[in-house]
């Protein structure tokens, strides 16, 4: 049988063993067809075989990313990168300068804003970005997106509970212009329904395209739900089989009717237990070392008990997000009573699980389950004089994102 393509004169490497290694491979209809070391080719050298000879370069499997937001992912390419940002006079003179691009009215979005990176150590104000864009909606999302910043246009366009939890005030009660908890996830999606999927698929495209490039193959979804969007669950669920890649799509929300609808097999993702160290909210067992607190548990042991005892009792897979060791602790005492009460947990995951004990490390083994990480986050906080340095007391920042 003729292939499509053989790639010759390499390095092939094989996940079936680490000593597995081919020196060509023919595809065809996108699939493998055949590899060989010192055997010939030729016989799947057809007429319209195209042949790429690697000149010695290696070739891998495809990467599996198990951690992407790709719909927000992609609407952050319209938006602007805040991450390298240390001033707030920077971040205003970057929205000044977006709104002479923009028709008066349009959205203007910021991401990847990292306040410990910032001189004055805080978010800009509602009434700072008003000056910057007086005729534009802005919103501005933390790095870690469990805090928002908006200016009065945008915050008037959501209509936000007066009594919401997470709304910073000033001394006359009025609204700072920066939110976290629930009262960041209502306006943001409150905002996300603002944008029409034109949009959405146009940015959803470019993730693709880069992902590609960067040699990955396969991404779990994490999509819509209140951190997000509904629509934004939806549209990956319509969209997903016409995509050059495999997207595996995890829906963020506890509504299991609505799941079985979208056509998955996998609940949650970030689905919040906590929030996240950088706005104070991942639930610790010691106090941040800058504000009166250990973080926020959002729900109590009873109710994320019944939900992760229902949701392996009808056999989705599902994951939950755990930053604090309080968090995790939480999350394995759910999982260790439906375990015991059906004896699988048909690869059920814990994303982030970045202030893991020994113990709770063991405890996760025991039962199997999947640990999402992203070890880039000790990249941008876990340096001497960082993000984890600045907020946790010595005893947890040591022990951040432990992993081998």
């Amino acid at each position: 049988m003729s292939s499509d393509l053989i790639v010759f004169n390499g390095t092939i490497l094989s996940l079936r063993s680490p000593r597995e290694i081919f020196r060509w491979m023919a595809l065809k209809d996108g699939r493998i067809l055949a590899r060989g070391v010192e055997e010939s080719f030729i016989p799947y050298l057809g007429e319209n075989t195209e042949v790429l000879d690697l000149k010695g370069l290696t070739v891998v499997p495809g990467f599996y990313d198990s951690h992407v937001h790709l719909v927000q992912s992609g609407l952050n390419t319209f938006g602007i990168d805040l991450r390298e940002v240390t001033t707030i006079g920077k971040i205003l003179e970057l929205i000044k300068e977006k709104t002479l691009t923009l028709p008066k009215g349009q959205l203007i979005r910021g991401y990847h804003l990292d306040v410990t990176r910032i001189e004055e150590k805080r978010f800009p104000t509602r009434q700072e970005i008003d000056q910057a864009s007086p005729e534009h909606p802005v919103w501005i999302n933390s790095i870690e997106y469990h805090t928002s910043a908006v200016n009065t246009l945008a915050l008037n366009s959501v209509n936000l509970p007066y009594n919401i939890d997470g709304i910073k005030r000033d001394e006359r009660s009025l609204p700072l212009g920066y939110f976290t908890g629930k009262a960041s996830a209502y306006i943001r999606n409150r905002l996300l329904a603002q944008i029409d999927a034109t949009t959405r698929e146009e940015g959803v495209l470019i993730r693709i395209d880069q992902a590609i490039r960067q040699g990955i193959t396969t991404i779990d979804a994490m999509e819509g739900g209140f951190t997000f969007h509904e629509e934004d669950a939806r549209f990956i669920a319509v969209h997903r089989n016409k995509y050059p890649i495999d997207i595996h799509l995890f829906y963020q929300s506890f509504d299991l009717e609505k799941a079985r609808t979208l056509g998955v097999d996998a609940i949650g993702g970030d689905i919040f237990i906590d929030g996240a160290f950088n706005s104070r909210t991942a639930a610790i067992s010691k106090k941040y070392l800058d504000m009166d607190t250990c973080g926020n548990l959002y729900f109590n042991q009873d109710e994320l008990d019944y939900f992760v005892m229902k949701t392996v009792e009808e056999g989705w897979q599902l994951s939950l997000h755990a930053i604090g060791d309080r968090a995790i602790e939480q999350t394995l005492k759910a999982y260790e009573r439906a375990y015991e009460a059906h004896g699988s947990l048909r690869r059920c995951r814990i994303e982030h699980f970045e202030l893991a004990s020994m113990n709770q490390m063991k405890r996760a083994g025991q039962l199997g389950l999947i640990i999402s990480v992203q070890p880039s986050f000790e990249y941008f906080w876990g340096y001497p004089g960082g993000m984890y340095d600045k907020r946790l007391d010595p005893s947890l920042s040591s022990i951040t994102n432990n992993f081998r």
